[in-house]
């Protein structure tokens, strides 16, 4: 039987880091609200991405990057040396 993640439980690995996603957010100054407006998702997808709970695939990072005039390893996952 196959198992189930609650939609509460964080996904890993993650593309984005929810934390710096957050940090860039406050250091500009924007709620969540107004980020997801500016990236055109909605304000509920935003706080699933900012809490950990929903990945931002590479193409939402770059329209989240560009939001907040950051670049996109800023947001980035970081990934362990191989």
């Amino acid at each position: 039987m196959a198992m189930t993640r609650s939609r509460t439980e964080r996904k890993t690995p993650f593309d984005h880091n929810p934390e710096a996603v957050a940090w860039a957010m406050d250091a500009k100054g924007w709620t969540q609200k107004a980020l997801a407006e500016a990236v055109g998702i909605s304000p509920s997808h935003m706080s699933e991405i900012v809490g950990g709970t929903r990945n931002a695939p590479p193409h939402l990072l770059k329209r989240l990057a560009d939001a907040l005039n950051c670049p996109v390893t800023l947001l980035e996952r970081k990934r362990a040396a191989a």
